[in-house]
């Protein structure tokens, strides 16, 4: 009987919760993302078919980010607000000659910003509630390039732009509480260029020329988002 008298006590105390969230138009969901794949093209705008489409590979993205959404029509529609943070570097080693490698970090870092209208969908109760959605995003970041252990400075970007698609799943654990599970398509895309500051450079005993041309760059996020969060109802 104690048992039985707790659990009911435990759902009336989260159909409370759910109710009082419910009284609350907005809400703000700070999150963390992981993003399965991307790819860093290294000369996006040469003549060669075989060299435009040459890639460097980057995988398990890691990011943050935080989400104002808007109530438009209570238990319908919902527009929502979304700025986030992404960066990715990954080492490497070019062979410079057959006795010595010159350690290389390549990646990017990218700010998606996105609105997306949510739209209920009419299952879940009082307990959960799953929504479907897609929108706009505008997309700005830079490659973060480095050879022999030389910075090669950001001197141009272009914001790039594109659309997505979400599904995401609201689990209410407190007054004015959810927890947040979202999958997201989105294809991001935009380009940057960079260039070292000086010709040549010390490592290792050695001198080591720089490239001396603007290194032009395409990044490409098109993997497969996943992100968990915590939601405050206001």
């Amino acid at each position: 009987m104690r048992s039985t008298g707790a659990s009911i006590l435990t759902v009336a105390l989260i159909c409370v919760s759910f109710s009082s969230a419910q009284d609350k138009r907005h809400s703000v969901t700070v999150f963390g993302s992981y993003t399965t794949s991307s790819k860093l093209f290294h000369n996006p705008k040469s003549a060669d078919g075989f060299l435009r489409r040459q890639y460097l590979s980057l995988e398990d993205i890691f990011g943050f980010g935080i989400e104002f959404r808007f109530s438009v029509e209570p238990d319908l529609l919902q527009i929502g607000f979304s700025v986030e943070y992404l960066r990715k570097r990954k080492e490497g080693k070019y062979a410079y000659s057959t006795d010595q490698n010159i350690a290389t970090r390549d990646g990017f870092a990218a700010i998606p910003l996105e609105v997306t209208p949510y739209f209920t969908i009419p299952i879940g109760g009082k307990l959960f509630r799953i929504y479907i959605g897609g929108g706009i995003g505008m997309y700005i970041g830079e490659r973060s390039y480095e050879f022999a252990d030389v910075a090669a400075r950001t001197i141009d970007r272009k914001i790039g732009a594109g659309i997505h698609i979400i599904s995401c799943t609201r689990f209410f654990i407190g007054p004015n509480t959810a927890l947040q599970a979202d999958i997201k398509f989105r294809d991001v895309q935009f380009e940057t260029s960079n260039v070292f500051s000086k010709s040549s450079t010390a490592y290792h005993g050695r001198i080591i020329p720089l490239e001396s041309e603007r290194l032009n760059s395409l990044i490409n996020i098109d993997g497969m988002t996943f992100n968990i969060g915590t939601v405050f109802y206001f």
